[in-house]
């Protein structure tokens, strides 16, 4: 005798019996932390050609809004800068012997690199991020400047203390035009993800503000390109970033405020998304927070969050990449640290 799922057997007995159906649909719990790392190394490439004072300008002003997620989340960070330019003194430009070269992967600025405890922290990374815009720089080879300041000779040279082994890593591009380091994108990707082990996907993330249009997400000419005071599309960062899990924002926004929180943000790990592993129904979503670890329930979290708007969240779905996540809208008002979040919810 062919066996009925339990909910359809209860189903076609009730229709015989002239009742109404109540069917249940099966339920997924799902546990999830708000436990960012406590270590965290960030590079930022700043591409140093001669259109680039005014970006380098509004990324240096944005210190404050870059540490927001790092303080909040407890972090230790290395905050150091590099430039795009791997220029090789008296050798790339023949018409002027005398010419210094580039930085070819040296952190610049004093200190080298920004910790939680360096005096006057906001103006020494706006001095290392304002690194000068050169009419020689116009190569930019950004990929080729951060594996060069994170796994080369500089390593143990002028660049030694940066880069931690207990520490999550992030680089940071920040250019108007397209990378021109001379390997395949996945070579830098493979090279990168040696530093912290192939296996170890989670312990190295990207970020780049380059030409880009956010509409389409593809790399892409904004402004009318360098000759309208734009920029040209930087795919190669774009698919650097793709490869490597991260961020790119539009370096043509008028505004970098927010960009620059964002850029913190993922540098920092702390969670804004929190990914479902089923598609759920979406009106039985229901979440508990809880501050304590032993504490298996929690207090429940409307949409619309508790007082002040506190956690308030959103479901957003894409049928297509089959991802389905809740997002926290606030990013002042994120789930504190330590905080255990319970999903429930219906299966679609």
């Amino acid at each position: 005798m062919r066996a009925f799922p339990t909910v359809l057997l209860l189903a076609l007995l009730g229709s015989a019996c002239g009742q109404d159906v109540v069917v249940l649909r099966p339920s997924q719990t799902e546990v999830r932390f708000q436990n960012p790392p406590t270590k965290v190394d960030i590079l930022l490439v700043v591409d140093d050609s001669c259109s680039m004072q005014e970006e380098q300008e509004a990324v240096g002003e944005g210190f404050d809004a870059f540490v927001e997620f790092f303080e909040l989340a407890d972090v230790d960070y290395h905050i150091a800068v590099t430039t795009t330019d791997m220029r090789e003194p008296g050798v790339d430009v023949p018409q002027d012997p005398d010419d210094p070269g580039g930085e070819q992967g040296r952190l610049v600025g004093s200190p080298p690199y920004i910790t939680p405890d360096t005096p006057n922290a906001s103006e020494s990374f706006r001095d290392a991020v304002e690194v000068g815009a050169w009419q020689y720089a116009g190569v930019e080879r950004g990929l080729d400047a951060a594996l060069a300041a994170l796994g080369g000779p500089l390593v143990d040279s002028v660049n030694a203390g940066f880069l931690r082994d207990d520490a999550l890593l992030s680089i940071l591009f920040v250019s108007d035009e397209e990378d021109a380091s001379g390997q395949p994108v996945t070579h830098y990707v493979n090279r990168i993800r040696e530093l912290k082990g192939q296996r170890e996907r989670d312990a190295v993330n990207a970020g780049a503000l380059v030409g880009y249009n956010v509409e389409t997400g593809e790399a892409e000419d904004c402004n009318g390109g360098l000759v309208g005071g734009g920029a040209i599309g930087g795919d190669r960062y774009v698919r650097f970033v793709e490869l490597m899990g991260g961020e790119v924002a539009s370096i043509c926004d008028d505004d970098f405020t927010e960009i620059i929180a964002r850029m913190g943000l993922l540098s920092s790990r702390l969670q804004e998304e929190f990914e479902l592993s089923r598609r759920p129904k979406p009106d039985t979503i229901q979440i508990q927070l809880s501050l304590d670890d032993d504490d298996t329930t929690g207090e429940d979290i409307p949409m619309e969050g508790l007082d002040d708007g506190f956690y308030a969240w959103e479901y957003v779905a894409d049928e297509e990449a089959e991802t389905w996540v809740v997002r926290f809208t606030d990013l002042a008002r994120l789930p504190p640290i330590g905080s255990r979040l319970n999903f429930t919810y219906e299966l679609f």
